[in-house]
């Protein structure tokens, strides 16, 4: 009985992994809002780009990548801390990518309506508003 439960919990797992790679949340994303702040003019359009388990985007200043997390029976999704860039930038935009970091960082949940991601933090506060593009 114990290894039949060991065989689901495995072919479970290797489904959960698989399942990633045609995740609602690949594709590229427009940052339209951090902790509830529109954005404004930046240097560059802060953007994540999600797929195969990976991210990269622009926080307005550098550029960033690592790997995310996104469970597929549920809506939690973890951004593993990856490289960044390290170009300066005028005082707003140094912020914006401040606030992007920090976002990036608490997020834990997601609710994607349409076109719109909502990424929430534990308390499903929403961190940041992503705009399909």
């Amino acid at each position: 009985m114990k290894s039949i439960k060991t065989l689901l919990a495995a072919l479970f797992c290797v489904f959960a992994l698989s399942s990633c790679s045609n995740h609602k949340l690949n594709g590229e994303w427009k940052v339209v809002e951090i902790n509830g702040i529109a954005v404004g003019e930046t240097l560059n359009e802060p953007f994540l780009n999600i797929a195969d388990g990976k991210y990269n985007g622009n926080t307005s200043v550098n550029y960033i990548n690592g790997e995310v997390k996104i469970c597929p029976f549920g809506c939690s999704v973890e951004f593993e801390d990856g490289a960044c860039t390290r170009m300066a930038a005028d005082p707003y935009s140094m912020e914006m990518e401040h606030s992007f970091l920090e976002a990036l960082d608490d997020v834990e949940k997601f609710t994607l309506e349409g076109d719109v991601v909502l990424l929430k933090d534990e308390h499903d506060i929403v961190l940041m508003k992503l705009a399909r593009k």
